[in-house]
């Protein structure tokens, strides 16, 4: 793990991503580790900013099921491959991850990944991954695709579709696309 924290280190200051762009929260940890390195504070900065760091390109989902074990990922939350149920939990989804999700769950997708959610879950889908909700609440970037059912709220970003079933709302922002029902509603913004 140490090794792979040099490599993102060496990407950041690559991309001239310092301490004077960066938040410096963030970087003051990153500094910290490379001095004194731990791989559990090492492993939860990644997670915690997993979302900028693969929609950044200083990590991409290639690096991670290279350098990382599927038990290591999974052991983290992270999911590549498989079919997954979360219920109360959050999980990162990559590649052609699949996932059954419910209760007050936090699920963020990324390449192919696709989730199905339930309850009061939320789900965030980036690039070409794909959810679909009932009853939940969602986001949706890049060429994102959403179909939402009875009482879920989406915000759509870029060239994100939403199909809008029952009674969901959505926010569509930019490009995105809605397909309503009857008793559908989508704002504009």
């Amino acid at each position: 793990m140490e090794s792979k924290l040099k490599i993102v280190i060496e990407r950041l200051k690559a991309a001239k991503l310092g301490e004077n762009i960066l938040c410096s929260e963030f970087w003051r940890k990153i500094i910290a580790l490379s001095e004194s390195f731990n791989e559990k504070d090492c492993w939860s900065l990644m997670i915690g900013n997993i979302e900028w760091l693969l929609n950044t390109g200083i990590m991409t989902s290639d690096d991670i099921v290279l350098w990382f074990t599927e038990k290591q990922l999974n052991k983290h939350g992270i999911y590549s491959k498989g079919t997954h149920k979360i219920v109360d939990g959050k999980a990162t989804g990559i590649k052609k991850a699949k996932f059954h999700v419910s209760g007050h769950s936090r699920i963020v997708l990324f390449d192919t990944a696709f989730a199905e959610g339930f309850d009061s879950t939320f789900i965030t889908g980036f690039q070409n991954s794909s959810f679909e909700i009932k009853n939940c609440t969602g986001e949706s970037f890049g060429n994102c695709k959403v179909v939402a059912r009875d009482f879920s709220k989406v915000e759509a970003w870029d060239n994100s579709t939403v199909k809008a079933e029952t009674y969901s709302f959505v926010m569509a922002h930019e490009n995105a696309q809605v397909q309503n029902s009857e008793n559908s509603h989508t704002i504009i913004i």
